[in-house]
């Protein structure tokens, strides 16, 4: 993340945006070891993590840990109710 002055306030600039080529392979590679997300990013480039399935806590944070290692935007996890 970089930080940059917008509309006379600091915020936070993705250096390395989630690229639509990267969220697919990251979302396929998770899903071959069982754990289905859906990734959208939003308009303040925040990548939203929706299970597609309840999960434990291991595979959230192999989620997390794999989309993390393709992007420097934020990420927020949404889990899956049973």
């Amino acid at each position: 993340m970089s930080l940059a002055i917008l509309h006379g306030h600091v915020v936070d600039r993705p250096v390395r945006e989630l690229t639509d080529a990267d969220a697919h392979r990251v979302t396929v590679a998770l899903a071959a070891v069982g754990i289905h997300v859906a990734p959208v990013v939003d308009v303040y480039r925040i990548v939203h993590l929706w299970a597609q399935q309840p999960t434990c806590t291991a595979d959230e944070v192999r989620a997390l840990v794999a989309f993390s290692d393709v992007t420097d935007c934020r990420l927020a996890w949404h889990g899956a109710v049973a």
